[in-house]
C-alpha cells in the first residue's frame, strides 16, 4: 500500500516538473499564432479565422476557414506584421484541415505533441481570435474523446467561439495537441478539436517548403474562381450529435486514410 502511494505520488511530481505555467504557454505560444483574414474578389472582407505555424513558411488552419476567399494575409498575434496567403500546399478534407504556404518564412513553429494520450480531465489551452479579438487565450478540459464515423474528435470545455476555428489546442507542456474546429452554438461548453495526429501525417506527407521555393508554389487545380476554393462540402465544419459516441478504451487509431481523403498540392 505504502508503495503505490509512493508510485502514485512520485507520478504526480514528475507531471508537475514538466509542466509549464499557463502565463508561460501563452507567452511561448503567441509569437507562432496568426489571426487570418480573408478576403473576395472585390477586397472585401469575407471572414476571418485563426492559425498557427508547423514549419518555416507554412501555417496550420481548417479547410473551411479559408474556403471560397479569394486572397488573404495572417497576422502573428501581438504583432503588426502580415504574411501573404500564397497557396494551399495540402489539405485533408474530411478533418477539415489546410497547411497554406506564406510569405513569411522565419517565424517560428509550434511543436506538434501527441493526442493519443489525452485523457479526461486534462487540462487544455486555446489560442484564437473569436469574434475577432486577436490573440484569446483560454483554459478548459478534456471533456471526452468522442467518435464520429471511423475518426475521433477532442471534446473540450476550452472556449472557442466563431474566430476562433483553425487555432491551436495545447496542453499542459505547450505542445499542440488539437486544432480547434467546431462548437455547438446551443449547447455549453460544447466544443471539439481535430486532434493533432490528423495535422501530424498532413504535415508528413506535404511537399517540403524552405525559403527557396516558397515563392514556387502554384496555385491550386482545383480553385474554381477563386485562390483557396476546395472541393469540400458543407459539412466539414460541423459535428453531427446523432453519429457521435464516447470512447471509453483508449483514442483509436485514425482509419481511412487513403489518398482520396488527403490531397497533396503539387508545386
Amino acid at each position: 500500500m505504502k508503495y503505490t502511494i509512493c508510485v502514485f505520488i512520485f507520478i504526480f511530481m514528475l507531471s508537475k516538473l514538466f509542466a509549464i505555467s499557463p502565463e508561460d504557454i501563452a507567452k511561448g505560444s503567441f509569437p507562432s499564432s496568426v489571426g487570418i483574414y480573408l478576403f473576395d474578389e472585390n477586397k472585401n472582407l469575407l471572414k476571418s479565422g485563426s492559425g498557427f505555424f508547423v514549419k518555416a513558411g507554412v501555417i496550420a488552419t481548417n479547410c473551411h476557414v479559408i474556403n471560397g476567399a479569394s486572397f488573404g494575409f495572417a497576422k502573428t498575434v501581438g504583432k503588426d506584421d502580415e504574411h501573404e496567403l500564397l497557396n494551399v500546399v495540402a489539405f485533408n478534407q474530411r478533418m477539415d484541415l489546410a497547411l497554406i504556404g506564406v510569405s513569411n518564412t522565419k517565424v517560428p513553429s509550434l511543436s506538434l505533441g501527441s493526442s493519443r494520450k489525452l485523457t479526461v480531465g486534462q487540462k487544455l489551452y486555446a489560442i484564437g481570435n473569436p469574434q475577432g479579438f486577436e490573440g484569446t487565450f483560454s483554459e478548459g478540459i478534456v471533456s471526452s474523446i468522442r467518435e464520429v464515423g471511423n475518426d475521433y474528435f477532442i471534446q473540450m470545455t476550452t472556449p472557442i467561439s466563431p474566430g476562433s476555428s483553425g487555432g491551436p489546442v495545447l496542453d499542459e507542456r505547450g505542445l499542440v495537441v488539437g486544432v480547434s474546429v467546431a462548437t455547438f452554438q446551443n449547447g455549453q461548453n460544447l466544443n471539439f478539436a481535430v486532434p493533432v495526429t490528423y495535422l501530424n501525417q498532413l504535415v508528413e506527407l506535404s511537399v517540403e517548403t524552405t525559403i527557396s521555393n516558397v515563392a514556387k508554389f502554384n496555385v491550386p487545380k482545383y480553385r474554381g474562381s477563386s485562390l483557396f476554393d476546395l472541393p469540400m462540402n458543407n459539412e466539414s465544419s460541423q459535428v453531427d450529435s446523432s453519429r457521435v459516441k464516447i470512447l471509453n478504451d483508449k483514442n483509436p487509431e485514425p482509419k481511412n486514410n487513403g489518398s482520396d481523403d488527403i490531397l497533396i498540392m503539387s508545386r
